[in-house]
């Protein structure tokens, strides 16, 4: 936190996660400066602000509400232009031609990357990969990864875990803490990746003012 500032970091479990929100709401000063917060989807970002807003009658202020991926575009934003997310038909494309270059022909995966459903299964170890949940231990795999986000570097976009990775970098996240006139508020996640969980840590303990509300899930 800054120098001579007080760091508050509050969590609300139960069963009832609409109490839990009220009680944030009620905890955190919504009108002293702007609220950023953060949530799992784009469904639960929106009810954020409609429950936001209600709380300011009706009101939203000028604060801003992020899913993950939104939160580290505008955390990346911070270093200059932001990569625009692959669609999931081009992770597949580019999945495809990975798979046709480096794992047929010969290759000790060809009989599995013959099954139909070989694409999906690469592209989600892909994402492990990419948000620090896997590490490839086989060197073909290795160059497997490599040569993924090469792909998506050189058509200048990139995937969820990448924007999370970028925003991870440097100061990026300590920059984006300073610039918060107001609370930094998480809401909502029952589980997250290494690297998703680290930008929430590096971004709230460098906050002015941090809540966060844990919907009780059993």
């Amino acid at each position: 936190p800054p120098k001579g500032g007080t760091m508050h970091f509050t969590v609300y479990t139960g069963p009832d996660p609409e109490a839990c929100l009220a009680e944030l709401f009620r905890r955190t000063p919504l009108r002293a400066g702007t609220a950023v917060a953060v949530t799992p989807d784009a469904r639960s970002a929106s009810g954020f602000e409609r429950m936001l807003a209600s709380s300011l009658g009706g009101a939203f202020a000028g604060h801003r509400v992020y899913t993950m991926e939104g939160l580290a575009g505008a955390v990346c934003a911070q270093d200059g232009p932001v990569p625009e997310t692959a669609e999931p038909h081009i992770r597949r494309a580019l999945a495809g031609e990975i798979v046709k270059g480096r794992m047929m022909r010969g290759s000790a995966w060809e009989a599995l990357a013959a099954y139909p459903g070989f694409i999906d299964l690469l592209l989600s170890w892909l994402a492990d990969i990419r948000s620090g949940e896997a590490e490839p231990s086989d060197p073909g795999l290795a160059s497997v990864a490599a040569a993924y986000d090469s792909h998506l570097r050189r058509l200048g976009l990139s995937d969820h875990e990448g924007l999370v990775t970028l925003a991870n970098g440097g100061g990026l996240p300590e920059r984006f803490a300073g610039a918060i006139e107001g609370s930094f508020i998480i809401h909502g996640f029952t589980e997250l990746t290494r690297r998703q969980a680290l930008l929430l840590e590096r971004i709230s303990s460098s906050a002015r003012r941090a809540a966060a509300a844990v919907p009780h899930d059993p």
